[in-house]
């Protein structure tokens, strides 16, 4: 059978980059970020006190053992705990991304922004996207620790070209290695597909099971696609014309 044989190069990938390891992400995932953008932004800096027109409610107890990190130049030395009673609201005055600077004491650590839960890092920022409107931060997992926030609107920015879907290479074709891409991505969130240093929109292309969520049957799906001529994925199903 062909499905068969399409999970059976789906498990291979999966045993280059290890298994035995499950992990999601929401629609509209983080990125891993090196540097903070140089337009407006709104910003909460525990360390140094800043609070960008008042525009972050934080309601929080201090981290009273803060580990020192180092960011984009920055020396952070103040965090506080991201415990169950901990809850950080601001207004995104459009559509944008939030960066979260966070230190974590175990693995895979997690938050919570409007409802939807989003990895963060053990040390270091990611970007989370939000839409205009107020926004919420809680937490997820324990013993997770956050320094630092500040959020971008959107600019100008370039059009997104459009990408075939599955095409995690962005390379124009569909094959066995937009598969593996997707499937190290389900594995390791800190790595960076190509098609997401190409659009900000990747997760529309790549999410093709549609379900809102980032993971191994996605993989799965394009490489049925690869495989199976007749065979289109879910994503493919739901846009097409009737």
């Amino acid at each position: 059978m062909k499905c068969k044989r399409a999970l059976a190069v789906l498990l291979a990938v999966a045993a280059v980059f290890g298994v035995g390891y499950t992990n999601t992400f929401a629609s509209g995932d983080v990125q891993a970020v090196s540097e903070y953008g140089d337009t407006e932004s709104l910003v909460w800096n525990y360390t140094t006190g800043e609070n960008t027109n008042g525009a972050f409610s934080v309601t929080a107890n201090p981290w009273s053992k803060t580990v020192a990190i180092e960011y984009n130049g920055m020396s952070l030395s103040k965090a506080i705990k991201m415990e169950t009673t901990t809850l950080i609201k601001f207004n995104a005055p459009s559509a944008g991304t939030l960066e979260v600077v966070t230190y974590a004491v175990k693995g895979d650590p997690y938050i919570e922004v409007n409802g939807k839960k989003y990895p963060v890092l053990k040390s270091g920022g990611v970007k989370i996207p939000v839409e205009a409107g107020d926004c919420t931060i809680k937490k997820d997992t324990s013993n997770t620790f956050l320094y630092y926030l500040a959020f971008t609107g959107e600019g100008g920015g370039t059009e997104d070209p459009g990408f075939l879907y599955g095409d995690a290479t962005a390379d124009g074709m569909i094959a066995a290695d937009d598969a593996a891409a997707i499937l190290q991505k389900v594995l390791l969130n800190s790595y960076s597909m190509p098609i997401e240093e190409k659009s900000a929109e990747w997760m529309k292309y790549i999410d093709v099971s549609d379900d809102g969520l980032l993971a191994a049957d996605d993989a799965l799906c394009v490489m049925q696609s690869v495989l199976v001529d007749s065979y289109k994925m879910p994503v493919i199903e739901k846009n097409q014309p009737k």
